[in-house]
């Protein structure tokens, strides 16, 4: 029906009075069809993601068009499963390199990992995963500080700002820089000089005058 009507009112010149509508109703009648014919693409990638199968799902997104109804809203649906496919990137690679399992490793994992978007379903986890990282650090520092302060202030200082450990760390770093300080020495105040010029006492003058 939506195409009869818009060959029926394609025969509308533009010289009529009725242009004007008859383009508005064209558009409206094409956007109709246009919805009608990609919804299933769109509704099939949905689908897909909802599995996380993004690859698949953005390649039935883009079997819609550019120029068609429902092009943009595809595109911004395209674009968020990209987002995903990127922070299943970060996570698999901050997971190898926290396999390591030093304070080193520990902080690259933690940047990497850092780069997952805030608008991914990921990104929640990936916090606590990070805070995670950034406690085995505190950790490291701990056990370090047993026997050398000066490594376990270096690990310490590591870890970055944002996580849940940031604060207990720099609150422990200048605990460990007191304890490092030497102690202060009070100096002892100088003898008071004695004037030899002035009598001794009264008595022992009287005493030398006799």
């Amino acid at each position: 029906a939506w195409k009869q009507a818009i060959a029926e009112a394609s025969l509308i010149s533009s010289n009529s009075p009725l242009y004007s509508e008859a383009r508005r109703n064209i558009n409206n009648w094409q956007a109709n069809i246009e919805r009608e014919e990609d919804q299933p693409f769109l509704d099939q990638a949905i689908t897909l993601a909802g599995t996380r199968n993004y690859s698949e799902a953005i390649r039935a997104a883009e079997k819609i068009r550019p120029g068609r109804a429902l092009y943009q809203q595809a595109q911004e649906k395209v674009a968020l499963w990209r987002l995903e496919i990127q922070a299943d990137n970060y996570l698999r690679e901050a997971y190898d390199l926290a396999d390591v399992g030093t304070p080193e490793a520990l902080v690259k994992a933690i940047n990497v990992a850092q780069q997952v978007s805030s608008a991914t379903s990921a990104y929640s986890q990936t916090q606590q995963i990070i805070n995670g990282w950034a406690n085995q650090i505190l950790d490291l520092a701990y056990t370090k500080a047993s026997y050398s302060l000066e490594e376990a202030i270096a690990i310490a200082q590591m870890i970055p700002s944002g996580t849940i450990s940031f604060s207990e760390a720099q609150s422990q770093i200048k605990n460990w820089q007191e304890r490092l300080r030497p102690p202060v020495i009070e100096r002892e105040l100088p003898l008071r000089e004695i004037n030899l010029d002035k009598p001794r006492s009264r008595k022992l003058n009287q005493f030398e005058e006799r």
